[in-house]
């Protein structure tokens, strides 16, 4: 697998990077740091992959990003609890869907305590 990526184009776009990073960052729960985030697009396809933490409890994590989702378009399909493997640790995956677009969110508790949730979304095609 190849990826290009138009360099010119991304420096063109970083200011409104910053300011769509922003945005979202604004949109998470209180005291979220985003740890990594990136975009790709293939063909019609458009994905994101976000990675945050914050102290917050999982149930209250769940709570927020399906409340944050549903705004955009998506529906909670399913709900899973989990425990991380050999770490014992409590986990959730949930499931969304919406007209053309799905994501998935896993949520689990990091040993220092940290919540720690991982977003991807992908729309089109």
């Amino acid at each position: 697998m190849i990826g290009i990526t138009d360099m010119r184009a991304a420096a063109e776009m970083r200011d409104d990077y910053r300011a769509r990073l922003g945005r979202l960052q604004d949109r998470l729960p209180l005291g979220s740091v985003i740890k990594s985030h990136s975009t790709s697009v293939d063909g019609a396809r458009k994905s994101m992959q976000l990675l945050f933490t914050n102290t917050s409890s999982i149930a209250i994590n769940s709570s927020h990003l399906v409340g944050m989702l549903k705004g955009e378009g998506y529906a909670l399909e399913r709900q899973t609890s989990a425990e991380r493997q050999n770490a014992g640790a409590p986990g959730e995956l949930l499931f969304f869907r919406g007209d053309g677009k799905e994501a998935t969110a896993t949520i689990s508790v990091e040993p220092q305590g940290q919540t720690a949730v991982f977003l991807v979304t992908v729309a089109g095609g």
